[in-house]
């Protein structure tokens, strides 16, 4: 089951990879409620490198899941494997909590699309990737 889970979760996290590398290379669909408000102005403007940058950890998280999965080699039991796999755990489940003012389910603001969005789809998919990312690591 956790092989499973691992490819789901892998698979996501390089849909959201080359999400970002799309927008980094100039795109602009599906950008509508992506970046937190406040006071109606985006709350940070992300450039093109640090798009990107978020597109490269993506991809490595990716990786790193699909190898304690043990779908890119036989080091599924290793370690390291599965202390990179914990490590995202922690890292989704702390982005899905949130950080008590714009972001995950612990967020104050609301009435926004990116709000909206948050309750509905960002933070329960970080909580997902999280849960996929432990079964991973045990």
């Amino acid at each position: 089951m956790s092989g499973r889970l691992g490819i789901i979760a892998a698979a996501i996290m390089a849909g959201i990879s080359a999400l970002h590398v799309y927008w980094a290379a100039g795109g602009s669909t599906g950008q509508g409620g992506i970046i937190p408000e406040v006071n109606g102005k985006p709350a940070f403007q992300p450039g093109p490198l640090a798009t990107l940058s978020v597109a490269l950890a993506m991809a490595a998280a990716s990786a790193a899941v699909a190898v304690a999965a043990g779908q890119l080699g036989k080091e599924r039991r290793s370690p390291l494997a599965r202390q990179g796999a914990a490590t995202l755990a922690f890292v989704f489940a702390a982005r899905a909590i949130g950080d008590f003012k714009t972001a995950g389910f612990s967020k104050r603001v609301k009435g926004i699309r990116f709000a909206t969005l948050d309750t509905f789809v960002y933070a329960p998919l970080c909580a997902f990737l999280s849960a996929c990312c432990a079964a991973v690591a045990r």
